[in-house]
């Protein structure tokens, strides 16, 4: 099916984050910058329905890159049965995201064609979004990357500001990206256990990372 797409500028800021590097497990070490899946999580926390889709362009840092002090936080039930976790937060972070926003499925039922029924939706949400970041309304709590750090500012832009890391070119390396679910074993009716981790090689340009140029590779994981 054809999809429709509207782009977005959405300004994120707080006082902390953690977007976790798996190396540093049990631990919890911040990638310097935003993952991609953190990002696309703190748009759908904002708003979501299931005929949406959210593809995450890039980001600008804006602010410097900090590390903060360690802190001790006990974990969550979802989470491993560690008792404390250990995170070492990046500090006074402030991202831009470029984001496209996707319609994959809709309801036809008061529109008389496909092309204007996918227009139709798409503004629909677009201007929900809009709406609901004027307001402060948000589906769930966004958060950078880690539940106890919200993301406490978030408005929509036009202009970009400057970086801290404008003319100036830094190279990340290999970062989570994201996850291909392994597929359901129908005949002993389980999930296989070996997936796929995405992981993208990514570089910050004048303050701005775009995920579309990353080089993407796959490494297996057990879920």
């Amino acid at each position: 099916m054809k999809k429709h797409s509207s782009n977005i500028k959405v300004r994120i800021r707080g006082k902390m984050a953690c977007f976790t590097n798996p190396a540093t497990n049990p631990e919890c070490y911040s990638y310097p910058v935003p993952t991609l899946p953190s990002l696309t999580s703190i748009l759908s926390n904002i708003y979501w329905k299931p005929e949406m889709e959210y593809h995450v362009n890039g980001v600008h840092v804006i602010n410097k890159i900090e590390y903060g002090n360690s802190i001790k936080f006990k974990e969550t039930p979802l989470q491993s049965s560690v008792g404390m976790i250990t995170i070492t937060p990046l500090i006074n972070v402030d991202y831009i995201i470029d984001c496209a926003i996707g319609i994959v499925s809709l309801d036809e039922s008061m529109i008389t064609t496909e092309e204007d029924a996918l227009i139709s939706n798409l503004n629909k949400h677009y201007g929900i979004l809009i709406r609901r970041i004027e307001k402060g309304q948000e589906y769930k709590m966004p958060f950078f990357g880690k539940s106890q750090f919200p993301v406490e500012d978030i408005s929509a832009v036009n202009e970009i500001p400057k970086s801290h890391y404008d003319n100036v070119t830094v190279p990340f390396g290999a970062m989570h990206a994201g996850m291909i679910k392994p597929p359901y074993n129908k005949e002993n009716n389980v999930q296989d256990p070996i997936g796929k981790k995405i992981f993208k090689n990514v570089i910050m340009e004048n303050g701005f990372i775009d995920f579309n140029k990353s080089k993407e590779g796959e490494v297996s994981c057990i879920f």
